[in-house]
């Protein structure tokens, strides 16, 4: 899987990857959940951070389904030389980017403009590409009258956003090496490790930071996939025209 083969992908087989995915990911957490309750602490720990893992590629998929076309942005989820280690580098990245929005701020924002767009009077439709029309003009108008602030996106420079960012990935830059312990007995340190001796601290980090992931980026993912057609193809559009107009700066 790469960023050539999901671009090629019709509208309909992205969405059948996103929501493959996002379900086995959901699947995974609550397979380790189950583990813990046997006191299983060791294998649950291992299946709970590779849930995060498989929502990252879902997340990946969504962002080539809302428009991301930088190859760069997609290919270290799929291809890169430690891909595990990457994906948990992403999931840092990625939280943190979410973390960093004021939702309160963006959600008041939002209602405010959904209001004044309800007073809205649309025209009649003779087919779902009329509508879609509308809709997209709709959107260009709402997301031009607004700005970065208003949307909960704190206006800060790259070093104050760099600065934050140091520290925040401490855990995810040990997850695979926790992982790797929750699965194998291996000699490490002079002695030998067993994932029996694992315990219920180490999995309730790893499921506190995968209830963070799927609280932030598997929010949106959780729209699409509960949506009708017609919603899920309006919400998209907002998304890529949100997109468009404020480019998130690199971290």
């Amino acid at each position: 899987m790469n960023y050539d083969l999901l671009s090629k992908l019709d509208e309909q087989q992205q969405y059948t990857g996103i929501k493959a995915y996002y379900l086995n990911s959901l699947e995974l957490k609550n397979i380790g959940i189950s583990l813990a309750q046997q006191k299983k602490f060791g294998l649950a720990t291992s299946v709970v951070i590779l849930s995060i893992e498989e929502l990252i590629k879902a997340f990946s998929v969504f962002l080539v389904y809302v428009g991301e076309t930088n190859p760069n942005i997609i290919n270290p989820t799929f291809n890169a030389k430690n891909v595990h280690q990457s994906r948990l580098k992403l999931a840092s990245a990625y939280n943190f980017a979410f973390g960093f929005i004021d939702q309160s701020r963006l959600k008041k924002t939002l209602n405010q403009k959904k209001k004044a767009l309800s007073n809205v009077e649309a025209p009649s439709f003779k087919n779902t590409k009329e509508l879609m029309n509308w809709v997209e003009i709709q959107l260009d108008i709402l997301v031009n009258s607004v700005n970065q602030n208003e949307l909960g996106m704190p206006l800060i420079s790259e070093i104050e956003l760099n600065n934050k960012f140091k520290g925040y990935t401490d855990w995810y830059s040990k997850a695979q090496k926790i992982k790797e312990k929750g699965f194998y007995t291996d000699y490490i340190n002079n002695k030998w490790h067993i994932p029996q001796n694992m315990t219920k601290k180490d999995y309730d980090e790893a499921l506190k930071y995968s209830k963070i992931t799927f609280e932030t980026i598997g929010k949106p993912i959780k729209k699409i996939i509960e949506t009708d057609e017609l919603r899920r193809k309006v919400l998209k559009l907002s998304i890529m025209k949100i997109s468009e107009h404020f480019k998130p700066q690199s971290l």
